[in-house]
C-alpha cells in the first residue's frame, strides 16, 4: 500500500472529504480517483446514521454497484454491522483496503483476511459508471 502513504494516519473528520481528514465515503472518493473511478458524493451523511447509509447503499442508488467475488483495486469493501450496512473502505489491491475510523486511528489499511475485519466483510461492490 505504499502509493497511499500520504493518506495514512490522516484523523477522522466528520463529513471529511480531504486533504485533511476524512469520514469513510469521503476516503473512497479520494483513493477511488486514483484508479479513474468518480464515485458520487452522497452528501452529509453521519457516522450515526446507519439506518441512512445502509438505505443508501440499498436503494436506486445502490444499483449502480455490481456484487463481486474477488475483489480489485478500486473496488468498494462494505462493512455491516448490527445487520446494516454501516462502513465502507476501498480495495487498493486484490486483498488489502484502506478505511479511516473514528476511533483516533485515522485512515489505516488491513487485509481483507484479517481476523477482525473478515468476519465483519459483507460484501465487495464494483462501481459501474
Amino acid at each position: 500500500m505504499t502509493d497511499y502513504k500520504d493518506l495514512l494516519g490522516k484523523p477522522f473528520v466528520d463529513f471529511g472529504r480531504g486533504p485533511n481528514g476524512f469520514d469513510c465515503w469521503g476516503l473512497v472518493i479520494e483513493v477511488g480517483k486514483s484508479f479513474g473511478i468518480e464515485y458520487p458524493d452522497y452528501g452529509q451523511v453521519h457516522r450515526a446514521e446507519v439506518d441512512r447509509i445502509d438505505g443508501i447503499f440499498n436503494s436506486e442508488e445502490g444499483r449502480s454497484y455490481t456484487r463481486v467475488s474477488s475483489p480489485m483495486a478500486g473496488d468498494l469493501v462494505v462493512f455491516r454491522k448490527i445487520g446494516k450496512d454501516h462502513h465502507f473502505g476501498i480495495m487498493v489491491s486484490s486483498h488489502e483496503f484502506l478505511h479511516v475510523q473514528a476511533d483516533g486511528m485515522g485512515v489505516s489499511g488491513a487485509s481483507i483476511h484479517h481476523p477482525i475485519y473478515s468476519r465483519l466483510i459483507e460484501g465487495f461492490y464494483r462501481w459501474a459508471q
